[in-house]
């Protein structure tokens, strides 16, 4: 036999082998779901350099694995994550707060966790919070596009002043731009930490509400939305929910949906 013969008869048995794992399904094509992420929400979500990384895209990995999907991450600014929510091309997106409006539009799966939502001050500022009547008059820092919780977002006695991320709004407090920062708990002290501005900020102990955040599907997706929850309730169910929560977490501060 020739050696051109020979290459011919053993390139025609690669396919051959080949040909019998495609077609008895030795080798399946991954099924891969689009995610929308904040890439600016530590401890939650976050870009490591390029990795997508936080505790609330842990948890949304896990979600995935179990149901047999592969995640395409793609991470954005906030307000460009709510823009994204009406156009097609995503399968998912993380993590949000529950309102009438978002209820009416999408589909929410979960809660997945509870957040804290809390009052950032600067130390030695006379400020007390115990309802949203406290704030009446003051200077409080937002996030552009975040809810919070349903008082506080219908309130009018105070000035809100939007900023684009959690870091900046920190910052602005120590400097004295503001009186006060709402937000969730973890993502406040966090940005303070890395900041250096610990020393100089204090959460209040009264908090706003523990709200949950829900994963959202477009309408028309009822099907993923559903194999998504199903794929909660069993990491919910087998404990890898809260091996992940406590991993990113102090457990005894953390109160999970049930």
């Amino acid at each position: 036999m020739s050696g051109s013969s020979r290459l011919r008869s053993a390139l025609y048995l690669v396919l051959t082998v080949l040909g019998v794992v495609l077609g008895s399904g030795g080798c399946r094509a991954t099924e891969v779901w689009h995610v929308l992420m904040d890439d600016r929400f530590p401890p939650y979500s976050w870009l490591d350099g390029t990795r997508p990384a936080g505790l609330d895209t842990e948890i949304v990995d896990a979600v995935l694995t179990r149901i047999g999907v592969t995640p395409r991450y793609e991470a954005m600014p906030w307000n460009r994550v709510l823009k994204r929510l009406d156009l097609d091309g995503y399968d998912l997106a993380f993590q949000f707060v529950e309102t009438p409006e978002r209820r009416e539009k999408y589909l929410l799966v979960g809660p997945f966790r509870m957040g804290r939502t809390v009052v950032m001050v600067r130390r030695g500022n006379p400020i007390r919070f115990e309802s949203v009547a406290d704030l009446t008059g003051l200077r409080v820092v937002t996030v552009q596009g975040y809810a919070y919780t349903a008082d506080f977002d219908a309130a009018t006695g105070f000035t809100r002043i939007p900023v684009n991320d959690v870091t900046l709004g920190v910052k602005m407090l120590a400097a004295g731009r503001a009186d006060a920062m709402i937000g969730d708990i973890w993502s406040l002290s966090g940005a303070a930490d890395s900041q250096g501005l610990a020393g100089q900020l204090l959460i209040l102990p009264d908090s706003l509400n523990e709200v949950g955040r829900h994963v959202i599907f477009p309408k028309g997706q009822e099907a993923k939305a559903a194999r998504f929850a199903e794929g909660l309730d069993r990491i919910r169910s087998d404990g890898t929910l809260q091996t992940i929560v406590n991993r990113w977490l102090n457990p005894a501060l953390v109160q999970l949906p049930h």
